[in-house]
């Protein structure tokens, strides 16, 4: 069982011990409100933070110090969860046993992440221009990526749509417009605010709890004057009226169409094990409704899945098609959510699902990044629930219940991507 430590005002630090691994995982993850004034601020700022710090100023400074840490590795991330952006800046090193000369590795590269964390290369209270704009030509790549992804963009696209002008609708990294915008100084006003004000939630993951690495922490957040601390509470859900429809065209050789439903109600990710089994049996595995009638007997679409993003209470359906069958894939896709409402799918779609989830639930345990996402993306709950506990609650979810989730569920929006039309 994972053990939880309070570090400071708003700093929560969490210990889970796996021996199985050969390295320990040490992650800072910051939670901010999710404000578009400062959503590509705060998307760039993790990258930036990982690349140098105030004693390894440069990358190949920071690579040395890596390599001289038997190839410890750096990784950073910003996503959108709930109503909050998460900051992400983690750590990867060899386990203390595997050192030469007897010195703790560990403690070694936890002082070097949190020199990156605490101490970035500044400049007069400004992040170095070079530094921003070495990374800022890596995001635009970044977000011109996606555009060029036509499944992610599409989806993205139709999140606008749902959320309207709720930031939680922004691209994953932000406009092109918005990340222009960033400067040293917007950068270094972030980073200050993140420091004072974001809730923040420590992951140490390893055979043992490194020493002292939990009481550092807390003097150096303790040292901070702490303010405004990021507090959880109701969030927001896009608003439910009559259909949103829209259809864009580029040069692409294959439609996109992508769907959003209202899921009803908006709950803890604990309390929604009977979305997650009434979301795969409609459209996850190839046990699926989507895929075994609307792909396979009809032959509508090239893919057709659904993802239920439980803590905002939407899914989204998402499929590729030929532009002549976009609209029967819409009205089957519809048709099958009426089976899920009716109750009219088979015990072997059922028991596939709950099995197909358990063992879903049981792989996050493979990696220490998949366990540092678990509990980096769970902080809401209140309570420190493992994928163990939530296997036992999909386990208990009935089909009166799967039932139930489907008839709350509600179509929202309908984005296609469709090819160019033919010039006349």
């Amino acid at each position: 069982m994972p053990q939880k430590f309070n570090l400071a005002s708003g700093v929560d630090g969490l210990f889970i011990e796996d021996s199985r691994f050969n390295t320990t995982l040490i992650s800072f993850n910051f939670y901010v409100p999710l404000r578009k004034e400062t959503y590509s601020d705060y998307a760039l700022l993790p990258y930036l933070l990982s690349s140098c710090c105030d004693e390894c100023k440069t990358f190949r400074e920071l690579n040395t110090r890596l390599g001289n840490l038997y190839g410890a590795t750096i990784s950073a991330n910003a996503i959108k969860l709930l109503d909050f952006q998460c900051i992400s800046v983690s750590l990867s090193v060899l386990n203390d046993r595997f050192s030469i000369d007897g010195k703790s590795i560990v403690a070694s590269a936890a002082e070097l992440l949190a020199s990156l964390v605490f101490a970035p290369s500044l400049s007069d209270d400004a992040f170095r221009e070079a530094d921003v704009e070495r990374e800022r030509a890596q995001m635009l790549d970044r977000i011109r990526g996606e555009i060029n992804n036509k499944r992610g963009y599409a989806r993205g696209r139709a999140l606008s749509l749902m959320f309207g002008d709720d930031p939680y609708g922004l691209p994953r990294f932000g406009t092109e417009e918005d990340l222009m915008k960033v400067t040293g100084e917007s950068l270094f006003s972030a980073w200050s605010r993140m420091l004072r004000e974001a809730y923040v939630h420590i992951n140490v993951i390893g055979e043992k709890l490194p020493e002292g690495i939990f009481s550092a922490a807390s003097a150096a957040f303790s040292a901070i004057h702490r303010e405004n601390v990021t507090a959880f509470s109701g969030y927001n859900m896009p608003n439910f009226a009559e259909p949103t429809t829209e259809c864009e065209r580029m040069d692409v050789k294959q439609g996109k169409l992508v769907m959003g439903f209202s899921l009803g109600r908006v709950d803890s990710e604990k309390n929604t094990s009977d979305i997650m089994v009434m979301s795969d049996i409609f459209g996850g595995g190839p046990y699926s409704r989507l895929f075994t009638h609307v792909r396979e007997k009809l032959s509508l679409c090239y893919y057709c899945s659904c993802t239920a993003l439980r803590s905002k209470a939407i899914m989204l359906v998402d499929s590729g098609v030929e532009a002549e069958n976009a609209e029967k894939a819409q009205k089957e896709i519809l048709g099958q959510l009426e089976v899920m409402k009716n109750g009219e799918f088979s015990d072997d779609q059922f028991n596939s699902s709950i099995r197909s989830i358990c063992d879903s639930l049981k792989s996050i345990g493979d990696s220490q990044g998949g366990i540092n996402a678990w509990y980096a993306s769970r902080v809401f709950d209140g309570s420190v629930a493992t994928p163990e506990d939530v296997i036992e609650t999909v386990k208990k979810v009935t089909r009166e219940e799967v039932m139930a989730a489907a008839k709350q569920v509600m179509l929202h929006t309908v984005y296609s991507l469709m090819p160019q039309e033919d010039a006349k």
